[in-house]
């Protein structure tokens, strides 16, 4: 497991003399539609569930095999009515794993949203399930940033990135799976620092006319 973090208290916010030009030009023209009032919004990345799915090909092929093999696997349903009184479905019975496969691929990749604003990073987990939890967390108070990546994820350009807040010790935002990670902690990073500079230049007025 590989993981980089940046504490926000402790370094510059200055983008990285690593960093590819037309990385930070990318990086300025999403801050600039963020100030005017638009948002990014993204999910989890396919890339980081690619097991998952050639498990739901793999299964759908040899579920195909099976029932061409095995034609008395079909079950038929009948759901004939006053509108359609010959309506029979048929239902190939070892589909019902990778359909199953499937439920859960899309569960995983589209039951999180995280949203970045001018102002807040927002992550909300749970839009597929029961119960759905909305966390928010201020630019102004972002404690740190940690991007995690595990081996399969360093080859796709995928990782985990977890934001802490200062305001809350227990308050965590932890976006999974996501694409370009370093790209969305720099697009944080650049946020956090407009924001603490304006905190500072707002005291700093203050102290003046006190």
């Amino acid at each position: 497991m590989y993981s980089s973090s940046r504490n926000l208290d402790q370094e510059s916010h200055e983008p990285s003399v690593l960093e590819p030009a037309e990385n930070r030009m990318s990086r300025r023209r999403v801050l600039r539609k963020l100030h005017r009032g638009a948002r990014i919004v993204f999910h989890r990345s396919i890339l980081n569930e690619v097991p998952l799915f050639v498990c739901f090909v793999v299964s759908a092929i040899w579920a195909l095999y099976l029932t061409i093999r095995i034609p008395a696997s079909v079950i038929f349903i009948d759901l004939s009515n006053s509108h359609f009184p010959e309506l029979i479905l048929p239902f190939p019975t070892f589909f019902t794993i990778p359909l199953v496969v499937l439920g859960f691929l899309v569960h995983r990749l589209f039951d999180d949203r995280f949203i970045i604003t001018e102002d807040h990073i927002v992550s909300v987990n749970g839009l597929l399930s029961l119960r759905v939890l909305t966390n928010r967390i201020h630019f102004a108070h972002v404690r740190g940033i940690e991007v995690e990546r595990n081996l399969y994820q360093r080859v796709v350009g995928t990782g985990n990135i977890r934001v802490g807040s200062a305001a809350h010790s227990d308050l965590e935002i932890e976006m999974i799976g996501v694409g370009k990670p370093d790209y969305y902690r720099n697009v944080i990073e650049a946020l956090t620092k407009v924001k603490i500079d304006k905190l500072i230049d707002s005291k700093s007025i203050e102290g003046v006319y006190d």
